[in-house]
């Protein structure tokens, strides 16, 4: 899944720094991602996670 980077409001990443991290979008849904990642696709940017 891909989130724009402009969606997200925070982002935590966890103490255990396996890359996942704890997400807040801007409509206030929060969930874990596992194996994030930023990825740049032209002008914008999507963090993906699985």
């Amino acid at each position: 899944m891909s989130v724009d980077a402009e969606n997200v409001s925070l982002y935590y990443p966890s103490i255990s720094g396996d890359g996942s991290g704890f997400f807040t979008l801007v409509n206030g849904e929060r969930f874990r991602g596992e194996n994030v990642r930023e990825v740049k696709k032209g002008k914008s940017e999507l963090c993906r996670y699985l």
